[in-house]
Order: C-alpha cells, then sequence, then structure tokens
C-alpha cells in the first residue's frame, strides 16, 4: 500500500499533482518511510538466522570434539585398568545432542581438565596437540555464544524500534496527503478515487502465506503443542510435531508474538510485515 501510493510521484498527472502544496515533497518523505521499513526489517530477520546458526553449528563442533577426546580418553583408560575414568567419559554423540547447553559445557571444560596430565598418553590414542586445541576452541566458542540471545534480544529491539519509527513516519505522511487529496475530491474525482484505491491495504485473504517458521527446545529438539498469539489480532497457532508453525494471512505492520509452552519460558519475539511479503522465522525456547 505505501509503495503504490508513493508511485503517485511518477504515474500521477503532473498538473494536477502541483494544485497540492508539498504533496511530492510528502511523497519523498513516505519513499524514505519505506526504505527505513525494508532495511529494518530485513536487520531483524538477519539477526535471528545469523545467531541461531552460528550457536548450532558451534555446538555441533563441540559435541563431536567431545566424541573424539572421550573415545581417546576411555580408550586410554580401560588400557590401564581405571574402570572410573573408562564408564566416565563412555560419551555418544545421541547421549550429547540431549544435554543441555549449559551441562554440555560443564561436561566438556571437565574433559579438557581430564585430558590435559594425560597429553602425551593420548597422542598414541590419535589425540594430538592440534586435537586438544580443537576441543579447547570449541569449547570457547560455544561459551562465547551461550549469552547470544540476549545480544540478539537486543540486536532485534533495535530493529523493531526502526520498524515502528518507520511505520509512525508513514502514517504520518500519509496524513498530510490525504488532508492534500481531500482537496481535489470535487475538482478531480478521477485523481482523488485512484488516490483512495492507492491507500486501500491489499486484503490479507489475498495472500497465500504471511509468516511461517519452527520452534525448538535449547538442545535443538522440536517442539509440538507451543501456543502462538500476537498482540491485538484474534489470530493463534500451534506447533506441530516437527515444531513448525504457520499464520495464512496477517495485516503488514509490526506484530508481538507470544510463543508458550508448559515448561518453557514464555518468549516474546517480534516481526515486521511488509508490502505482502512472507515472513519466516526460527524460534529456540528455553527450559524453565
Amino acid at each position: 500500500m505505501y509503495t503504490v501510493t508513493a508511485s503517485l510521484e511518477t504515474e500521477g498527472d503532473p498538473q494536477i499533482l502541483a494544485m497540492m502544496p508539498n504533496f511530492i515533497t510528502h511523497v519523498g518523505n513516505l519513499k524514505v518511510a519505506i526504505a527505513t521499513i525494508d532495511t529494518a526489517a530485513k536487520a531483524q530477520m538477519h539477526y535471528t538466522a545469523t545467531v541461531s546458526g552460528n550457536k548450532q553449528d558451534a555446538r555441533t563442533r563441540l559435541e563431536e570434539r567431545m566424541f573424539i577426546t572421550g573415545s581417546a580418553v576411555r580408550a586410554w583408560a580401560i588400557a590401564n585398568n581405571d574402570t572410573n575414568l573408562a564408564a566416565e567419559w563412555n560419551l555418544t554423540l545421541p547421549g550429547l545432542s540431549r544435554m543441555k547447553d549449559k551441562d554440555l559445557l560443564l561436561k566438556a571444560r571437565n574433559l579438557i581438565e581430564a585430558s590435559v596430565p594425560l597429553a602425551n598418553e593420548l597422542i598414541p590414542f590419535g589425540i594430538s596437540k592440534e586435537e586438544s586445541n580443537a576441543l579447547y576452541d570449541a569449547a570457547n566458542l560455544f561459551d562465547n555464544l551461550m549469552p547470544s540471545p540476549r545480544k540478539n534480544q537486543i540486536s532485534k529491539a533495535d530493529a523493531t524500534k526502526a520498524l515502528e519509527s518507520g511505520f509512525a513516519h508513514a502514517e504520518s505522511e500519509l496524513g498530510h496527503m490525504d488532508v492534500l487529496a481531500e482537496l481535489l475530491h470535487t475538482r478531480e474525482p478521477a485523481f482523488y478515487t485512484d488516490y483512495q484505491n492507492r491507500r486501500t491495504p491489499i486484503k490479507p485473504a489475498s495472500r497465500p502465506l504471511a509468516l511461517f517458521g519452527s520452534i525448538r527446545d535449547d538442545n535443538g529438539n522440536p517442539l509440538k503443542n507451543v501456543s502462538i498469539t500476537i498482540d491485538g489480532l484474534p489470530d493463534t497457532a500451534q506447533s506441530t510435531a516437527r515444531g513448525n508453525f504457520r499464520f495464512p494471512t496477517l495485516p503488514d505492520g509490526v506484530h508481538n508474538l507470544h510463543f508458550k509452552r508448559h515448561g518453557y519460558q514464555e518468549l516474546i519475539h517480534t516481526v515486521a510485515i511488509t508490502n505482502g511479503q512472507r515472513a519466516k522465522i526460527d524460534i529456540e525456547l528455553r527450559t524453565l
């Protein structure tokens, strides 16, 4: 709706546009607001995708390094008849993948502590100095990304403020344009009708899919039966067994989504729907 209305600058009759003082100036300001909205919407989606993706990659790498080093420590322990140490480091990838983030990191630190005194003894079992460093680096990287959800929230909050500012700016400029267009209601009825048609939002039903995404727990597992509501709208959704959800239609604007499930912290995520474009988000819920 904003873009279609702004196109009057090039599609409207110049003589008619000249009858409305400062109309072109307001159109130019509207275009600035549209650019702000588009940039902020892209930034908002970027923060979510980048941070969550990096964290999952770091976790996967840490699990692999722990499995390799843990297997070597266990093999050394068996060879040296240390049954307690062998039992402690009987790790499996499925078992590591089911651990909570904080527990996985603690296990990794304990493994590093156990393997450092055995550095020379583990070389015949395939754990070189480079492999030991790889485990240490993987643990540090994952540790650094642990606070990232909070950082991500701050970044998304900045993008949300920019979105809200962009929409407010656009509505303000349209208000001025409405007043000026009203001056030609009688004198230029064809132009006035065209203007009103451009100002009419696209009906949500014309959009096949407005918002979709997935929900996972802090171990990366799909979460089903998560309730999703939106401030100020009757639309609701619930995640499937694969953690997926969708909203077929949503009006343009900034929307606050609430994700709730028993046993997990409620999450509020802000998303923008602009120019009828689809939006995809990936959500992580943390256990209480």
